[in-house]
């Protein structure tokens, strides 16, 4: 217990900086759509206020899961770096301002909900689905070509159609897509006997 309140202060603390600093320096750089004005300190101080709120929501629900939702570990849930780039370029443009980037922050949450349950569902399919070596083998070799193909430099598809090259260059799903279907009807599915 000496050493576990020190360290669960210190994680408490680490938290803090992580989950304000983002907010700090979008805050500080946003401008209100149409006047061009910064947002006040008692903006900045509730939005900062409604960042510790939402975290500590996110944290009691990974510690206490409701439903389906939460893992039942002491994870500490905050905000995030990842799109700090993308949101201070729409928050210091004088047209869209903080209220763009807020509209912009709910679709882009909206997007991310979205492909998360495609890809919830993508996994229920793999479930089901037997690993045989047939399977293994397509399944290798498509991630293997179908990016290695059409995520190289030395741009593979232009001795294609133009259309084709528009297609696949920097499309990877494309290419793995193209490389399991070919795959999975050239394949034979049993071995024949002799």
């Amino acid at each position: 217990m000496r050493k576990a309140i020190p360290f669960g202060l210190q994680h408490v603390l680490a938290m803090f900086v992580a989950n304000l600093a983002p907010v700090l320096i979008v805050c500080s750089a946003a401008l209100v759509r149409g006047s061009g004005e910064h947002l006040t300190a008692a903006e900045i101080t509730q939005i900062l206020q409604c960042a510790m709120f939402a975290a500590g929501i996110g944290t009691c629900m990974q510690l206490y899961p409701v439903w389906k939702i939460g893992s039942k570990l002491p994870i500490v849930m905050g905000v995030s770096f990842t799109f700090l780039g993308s949101l201070l370029i729409i928050c210091t443009n004088p047209k869209l301002g903080y209220e763009g980037m807020i509209g912009a922050v709910i679709l882009g949450g909206c997007t991310v909900m979205m492909f998360g349950s495609i890809m919830y569902e993508g996994i229920k399919m793999l479930k089901n689905c037997e690993f045989n070596d047939r399977t293994m083998i397509i399944v290798s070799l498509s991630f293997c070509i179908g990016v290695g193909l059409t995520q190289t430099s030395g741009n593979f598809f232009s001795a294609f159609p133009k259309e084709v090259g528009d297609i696949f260059n920097g499309n990877a799903v494309a290419g793995v897509f193209v490389v399991s279907l070919l795959l999975s009807l050239l394949l034979p599915k049993k071995k024949q006997a002799n």
